[in-house]
């Protein structure tokens, strides 16, 4: 993704972001849900480290593009395109 804005650089470029799961399940992040945009000169890298370093959570802003399916009885979690309306 190219973003321009007013500040000192004309593009920003933003790399693939993926999460990789046992079995070979890859989740990759929508541009969107990688940087937040308050404004042109105000951007955040929309994830962090959990506090102990023992996990992670994917939020709202990382899920907005992607159907969590759930198999409770098999314990297996499963993504695939979906979007948030």
């Amino acid at each position: 993704m190219e973003w321009y804005g007013n500040g000192s650089y004309e593009t920003v470029l933003i790399p693939k972001v993926s999460f990789y799961f046992e079995g070979g399940v890859e989740l990759e992040v929508d541009v969107k849900g990688i940087m937040l945009a308050d404004d042109v000169k105000t951007v955040c890298l929309a994830f962090t480290a959990a506090d102990d370093g023992d996990g992670a959570i994917l939020g709202n802003l990382m899920q907005r593009t992607v159907q969590v399916v759930q198999d409770v009885e098999g314990r297996r979690v499963g993504f695939g395109p979906g979007t948030c309306a």
